[in-house]
């Protein structure tokens, strides 16, 4: 009668050995299929600048909520592998209000807000190279340019 009972116990571990290694393989490719949401210094950035500007109803700014990676939000572009934000384009969307300190977009290279309402500019400490657009010479100020 031991043999039957030795029997049952080693294909009771067969199967167990077996079913850890199929969860594990099911786990490892679960994680694989899984977005990386990157970095989220850049997303709560974003999230900041949204919190600030005034936006159309079912405008740009609404599709940045988390449905979406912040690298698929409207008017934003980030580096391949990273995922950090590269680009922000938010030209003629009929933004207002004020835009929120972007020194956490580290990796910012293009900022494009042409065509809004938005108000105040200040370029202090910076590395800008090119010339300055001369639209910027249309500019109404109560100050003095620094």
């Amino acid at each position: 009668m031991e043999i039957p009972s030795f029997s049952l116990r080693l294909q009771w571990w067969f199967f167990l050995v077996n079913l850890i290694i199929c969860i594990s393989l099911l786990k490892l490719e679960s994680l694989s299929r899984t977005p990386s949401f990157g970095n989220e210094t850049d997303k709560l950035a974003l999230l900041t600048i949204k919190h600030y500007l005034v936006d159309v109803p079912n405008g740009v700014l609404s599709s940045w909520n988390d449905s979406l990676h912040f690298c698929q939000w409207q008017g934003v572009t980030c580096s391949g592998r990273r995922q950090k934000v590269t680009n922000l384009r938010l030209e003629g969307q009929s933004l207002a209000g004020s835009l929120p300190p972007i020194g956490n977009l580290t990796f910012l290279r293009e900022l494009v807000l042409s065509n809004n309402h938005l108000h105040g500019l200040n370029l202090s400490t910076n590395s800008l190279q090119g010339e300055i657009p001369v639209e910027l010479t249309n500019c109404s100020t109560s100050e003095p340019w620094t």
